[in-house]
């Protein structure tokens, strides 16, 4: 066969691959593997010229009979008859068709059927006369035979369909053929004295088998067969139908004609080849010189030509650039006066994302069920559904209450051993507590306690809703002790109408007294929290001397009738002898008129929410105390308190009635809103959004439906997955092999790096690249004290994204932001370093987006590298991606090869330089990413500092206007060490390998 051009959709498995030395190829392969069959099954008849010119079989089991003779035009009928009838012996074979001949052999029966009539004289016929044999019966029964008799055939196999649409009313007409070569003989004229002498020969030999002659020369033809199975053909059909309207929807055009070219393996996969003939018409909106196109295409419509002629005559359409403000506002605020503080990092960065609780009677369980004895106590005895009243987790928390935790590490084990909270896998049981090994149950204690940069302090970190609980509590606990501290004077009143004071000194050591109150602390703590919703305030009390006097007699009298009695202890942090006092509760007015009088000192005993506050001082030291909580000793008035109503003990303030009122209140308007409100203490309430994110584990797709398949395995060792909201993205660090010598030894000796000039080199690739097929030339472009950062952006290779989710530039400048906080808090990398960036085409669009919202918070930046970069998103870029956009979403998914064609011809590359192989990318990624640029806002006059930028902008493999450059250049506040150049682009590996010598 002749050698053909190779097309796009080229592929080695081809005609060449498969080729077919003689019409019975079948029988040659199964002699030359000695394979033996048993059975012969008739599986495709050729035609030739629309006749059919031979009858092939496909042996399935052995031992294989001698029906044919190599390179012989003659089969023994009898043995193919005695094949398919299972029949031993010869004998009288009955007439029949092939669909009765089908029936019998699929019941079983032991019938003897034939679909010829043979001769006993003579046991053999020609190939010829057994097609007409089959062409006089039913053809249905071929159709038949293809559909339900299995092809063991170990070849692979072409097909070849053939689209027709000549008008646009009629329906379309598919025709299904196979491709195969037949051997013909060209006999050439023998000399007339030879002429009788080979007519002897043939009349003698008519009954054997016929070699031919020597001299005769032997061609082999291309025919095509037609293809009977409909199962099959329903398939390709499919195909092609996806086929046409990728090329309709991408190439503006109506396709009338193509004939299009599959492969199917042994294993039943079939393959697309490409298209061998393509008749088109353009549509009246078609970005084409049509009449130039049409004359081309008469000489050669070929596909291959189709696709070279796109590019020739394609009309570029000029368009006037839009008028943009100078101030862009967003929320009603300006872009440019942005605070770096709103790039709050979207990972949990909690220690306790694996602990549960045993019990949930803590937490924020309890405070959903507070809420409920809140409305009972203003509503009656109303059953109230809890599910109304459930609470939004907040997900933010200060950064010093999880070092605050780690510090503090010995208590909080006990507040959580308290609470029965324990790891998922945990080895020990719930009820030994004292075989408990705290170094492996609770191992967040040896985490570091230390940051090396401030503000990173100050900074609101994510939790997951385990980490939430566990810190509640602490945070519940941090808040009980510094309330404690800040206590100078607690007292209970009691209901009588006169107050009656005795005061008797006890002289006891700081010893006992620190026992005593451990003692009381423990035993009463449980019952005095259920009665009190707070800790009473201090209380001032003014009593005279005359009627303490007077009253100490009948506190006498009752405090023998009721043998009852509890005490008030001064606050054990001084070491003087503490002072006991007796009294008794009896009298409301008295409590209700001191009240009024201390309303100054409401502010010593605030319950705080320390989960939203933050930055507040917990090692604070205490302030020497006079009196401390009042605390009951075991006998006395104790059990009678314990049995009294929770009416005697109310809030010390004035305003507490109407505070909670104003409280359930607003509980009430806001349940039936798509917003809720988050309660934890009295004096704060704090809104929060609906919605809460679930963080994502690269390790479980399976949780979040994904796949694990849809994410390919990555060729490299050291990338890492970095989790961001509902994506995830691999990145990769390098670094020079002396840097990270010195590094390791620094460590060991616990130097610190920040003195030297330590550069950050980021980068970032364009729209469908694969910033990893970068690593060769980082390596080899790589100098000593650098860092390089390479990372693909959600939509690209290797990443895990929600295709429901748009990520617009201010999304990619939070995930962009959040791994430089992670690397930081890792010292990888540190804050006082050099940092540069690379932004390719997209990624130069990312990169000015992030600098608009980064500020001043990075000290050092040493410059921009900006390739075929734009700031604003303009009509010709968005006709470009909605156009791809809706290419991309006909495109089929099995077939990646053509969104690489397609993009490729869009942005005028001639070769074929990104493969799927190495750059998996999919049409869902490719489609997020559009989704995303068309929500992001352009950028102007946004970047507050001056930057030293280098803009270059490449005629080739772009598709960005060169205008971009220039509106980069004057929005930029850097206009003088902003340097503009054009350069005549080739490769993109060649031309960054140029760029990068000068720039890091």
């Amino acid at each position: 066969m002749n050698e053909k051009k190779k097309s796009v959709f080229f592929d080695k498995r081809d005609e060449n691959y498969i080729h077919l030395s003689s019409p019975i190829y079948f029988l040659e392969m199964f002699t030359k593997k000695k394979i033996k069959c048993d059975i012969i099954i008739p599986q495709t008849i050729i035609f030739s010229k629309g006749t059919a010119t031979l009858w092939l079989f496909n042996s399935k089991s052995s031992p294989t009979p001698l029906i044919l003779k190599k390179n012989s035009n003659k089969l023994n009928f009898v043995e193919v008859c005695r094949v398919l009838c299972r029949v031993k012996q010869n004998e009288d074979f009955r007439i029949d068709t092939l669909t009765t001949l089908l029936d019998i052999i699929k019941a079983g029966k032991n019938e003897i059927a034939a679909f010829a009539r043979i001769s006993k004289t003579k046991k053999s016929i020609s190939k010829v006369d057994l097609v007409k044999m089959f062409l006089d019966g039913n053809i249905s029964g071929l159709q038949i035979l293809q559909e339900h008799l299995e092809n063991q055939s170990k070849a692979d196999e072409l097909f070849y369909v053939e689209y027709r649409q000549d008008v646009i009313n009629l329906p379309v007409s598919y025709r299904f053929f196979k491709k195969s070569t037949q051997k013909q003989v060209i006999q050439q004229q023998l000399p007339k004295k030879l002429s009788q002498l080979h007519i002897q020969q043939q009349t003698q030999h008519s009954d054997s088998y016929d070699d031919g002659n020597k001299n005769d020369q032997v061609e082999y033809v291309d025919c095509m067969f037609k293809f009977f199975d409909n199962q099959m053909n329903q398939t390709l059909s499919k195909i092609v139908k996806k086929l046409v309207d990728f090329l309709e929807k991408a190439y503006k055009i109506k396709v009338k004609k193509l004939v299009a070219k599959f492969m199917q393996n042994d294993q039943h996969i079939i393959y697309f080849l490409g298209l061998k003939e393509l008749l088109v018409d353009f549509n009246d909106n078609a970005p084409y010189e049509i009449q130039n196109m049409k004359n081309e295409l008469k000489d050669n419509s070929s596909f291959e030509n189709f696709l070279i002629l796109i590019k020739m005559f394609t009309r570029l359409r000029n368009k006037k650039p839009m008028k943009i403000p100078q101030t862009i506002y967003e929320d009603d605020k300006e872009i440019s006066q942005k605070l770096y503080k709103n790039l709050i990092v979207q990972k949990c960065v909690g220690d306790f994302c694996d602990y549960i609780m045993e019990e949930k009677n803590r937490g924020p369980l309890q405070i959903r069920k507070n809420i409920v004895t809140d409305y009972k106590k203003y509503f009656g005895n109303k059953k109230m559904n809890e599910e109304k009243f459930s609470v939004t987790l907040p997900h933010e928390i200060s950064f010093q209450l999880i070092l605050r935790t780690r510090e503090c590490s010995q208590e909080v084990i006990e507040v959580l051993m308290k609470n029965k909270i324990f790891t998922r896998n945990s080895k020990h049981h719930f009820q030994e507590f004292d075989k408990i090994n705290t170094d492996e149950e609770y191992p967040f204690k040896f985490n570091k306690t230390e940051v090396y940069n401030l503000p990173n302090l100050y900074k609101t970190v994510k939790i997951c809703k385990n980490c939430f609980v566990v810190y509640s509590l602490a945070s519940k606990y941090f808040d009980q002790r510094l309330s404690n501290d800040l206590q100078q004077k607690q007292w209970i009143k009691r209901d009588s109408s006169s107050l009656a004071q005795q005061q008797t000194s006890l002289n006891t050591t700081h010893q006992q007294l620190s026992q005593l109150d451990r003692s009381n602390l423990k035993r009463n703590d449980s019952r005095i929290r259920q009665n009190q919703n707070q800790s009473l305030q201090k209380i001032k009390t003014q009593t005279s001397q005359n009627n303490a006097e007077k009253e100490q007699g009948e506190n006498k009298v009752r405090k023998i009738q009721s043998a009852k009695q509890f005490r008030v202890i001064q606050s054990a942090h001084s070491q003087a002898p503490r002072t006991f006092k007796l009294f008794m509760p009896n009298q409301q007015t008295q409590l209700e008129n001191t009240k009024r009088n201390c309303s100054s000192s409401k502010t010593n005993n605030i319950d705080i929410n320390r989960l939203t506050m933050g930055f507040l001082n917990y090692t604070k030291p205490p302030k020497p105390n006079k009196i401390q909580s009042a605390k009951m000793n075991s006998g006395g008035l104790q059990s009678q308190r314990s049995l009294m109503e929770s009416q005697h003990l109310k809030r010390s303030d004035s305003q507490s009635d109407q505070f909670q009122r104003n409280r359930i209140n607003k509980s009430q308007r806001q349940l039936n809103s798509n917003r809720q409100s988050f309660f934890q203490g009295k004096l704060r309430i704090i809104e929060v959004p609906q919605t809460q994110y679930s963080l994502l584990d690269v390790c479980q797709l399976y949780d979040l439906e994904y796949p694990p398949e849809s994410v390919p395995d990555i060729f490299l060792e050291s990338v890492n997955y970095f989790c961001f909201e509902q994506c995830a993205i691999p990145y990769l660090i390098l670094q020079h092999q002396e840097d990270d010598q010195e590094i390791n030894k620094d460590n060991q000796s616990g130097l610190d790096l920040t003195e030297k000039d330590h550069q950050i080199v980021i980068f970032l690739g364009d729209f469908f690249d694969n910033s990893f097929e970068y690593l060769d030339i980082m390596q080899q472009n790589i100098k000593p004290n650098t860092t390089i950062l390479l990372m693909n952006l959600p939509g690209q290779s290797y990443t895990v994204f929600d295709p429901n989710i748009i990520q617009d530039n201010l999304d990619i400048s939070l995930l962009l932001d959040s791994l430089l906080f992670e690397l930081c808090q890792k010292d990888i990398i540190r804050n006082n370093d050099i940092y540069k960036f690379i932004g390719y085409g997209y990624g130069g669009f990312q990169v000015l987006s992030y600098m608009t919202h980064v500020q001043n918070n990075l000290l050092k930046i040493g410059g921009l590298l900006i390739i075929n970069g734009f700031c604003e998103i303009d009509d010709m870029l968005t006709d470009t991606l909605k156009k791809s956009k809706e290419v991309f979403q006909t495109c089929p998914t099995d077939m990646p090869e053509l969104g690489f064609h397609f993009w490729n011809s869009l942005i005028q590359s001639h070769e074929e330089k990104q493969d799927p192989r190495y750059n998996p990318i999919s049409l869902n990624g490719r489609l997020h990413i559009i989704n995303g640029l068309i929500k992001s806002q352009n950028l102007w006059n946004s970047c507050v500092q001056e930057i030293p930028i280098k803009l270059y902008h490449g005629l080739k493999n772009c598709v960005i206007n060169i205008k971009q450059a220039h509106l980069i250049k004057q929005s930029s506040s850097s206009n003088n060490s902003c340097e503009m150049n054009l350069l005549n682009f080739g490769h993109k590996l060649q031309n960054l390998e140029e760029l990068l010598f000068e720039f890091i």
